[in-house]
């Protein structure tokens, strides 16, 4: 009975941690959430080592025998691909973990079903993510300086471009390849309404669509992991994040140079 419960409250615990650092959590947070959740259930003696894209908790039992003490110890690997940040799910496996720390949880298959629960939310619908990033494309045109004709051209290649997103998102290509892609439609579609029919100024209908790619959660994070010590983690998100930059910067600067070839920009 005592393994069965050792190994529920060692596979929860590493499926929170699992969630949290798929979803964009940072390394402490993820295993101050790790540590809460063993100690709430009476597990004081275990080690978590957490990287970017991997957990790894282990614990150990002493047991009385006539002969001598015999230490049966357990181990949990947990493998995690980088992946989209997704707050919503950090902010419930927070709650969880308090929830679990204030005695609301004692059975430990009601908070792995709740963990499920989480781990099963769903992102918001396609259409919803290509509002966002319309209006956020907008608002940031006007704020850089753009006219009204700057933002609503923004609004509507913030609009097309996550649609490009959304449609690349399925044919599960590299992080990469998608953002040159990605960022090199929505210069496309930003040189036609500026080059071609005349509306609005390239650079700043470009520079609101471009602010909401910049990975700013990924950088903040391997910044807060390299603080804390997790050099690792750190510069695995830190080159995440270059990455990203380095295909939207790629993306763009061909196809503005393309766009000059061709008297489109």
């Amino acid at each position: 009975m005592i393994d069965e419960n050792i190994s529920k409250t060692m596979d929860m615990a590493s499926y929170a941690g699992k969630i949290l650092l798929q979803s964009g959590a940072d390394i402490v947070r993820v295993e101050d959430t790790i540590s809460h959740i063993m100690t709430s259930y009476g597990i004081h003696d275990f080690e978590v080592f957490t990287v970017a894209n991997g957990i790894f908790l282990t614990t150990g039992v002493t047991e009385r025998t006539i002969d001598a003490p015999k230490r049966r110890d357990f181990l949990r690997i947990r493998s995690i691909p980088l992946a989209s940040t997704n707050l919503g799910k950090v902010d419930a496996v927070n709650s969880l973990s308090r929830a679990i720390a204030r005695g609301e949880y004692q059975n430990v298959d009601d908070a792995f079903s709740r963990l499920c629960e989480i781990d099963a939310m769903k992102p918001p619908k396609p259409y919803m993510l290509m509002l966002g990033s319309a209006l956020a494309s907008m608002g940031l045109a006007y704020m850089f300086g753009g006219s009204f004709l700057d933002s609503v051209v923004a609004f509507i290649v913030g609009f097309l471009f996550y649609a490009s997103v959304v449609f690349l998102d399925e044919k599960k290509l590299s992080r990469l390849l998608t953002n040159i892609i990605c960022s090199s439609v929505m210069t496309v579609i930003a040189g036609v309404f500026t080059g071609v029919i005349g509306i609005g100024v390239l650079d700043r209908v470009l520079i609101g669509c471009l602010m909401p790619l910049v990975p700013g959660v990924s950088f903040t994070n391997a910044i807060r992991d390299i603080a804390a010590g997790n050099y690792i983690s750190g510069l695995v998100r830190l080159v995440d994040a270059i990455v990203v930059a380095l295909g939207i910067a790629i993306g763009v600067g061909v196809t503005i140079l393309a766009l000059k070839f061709f008297g489109m920009a």
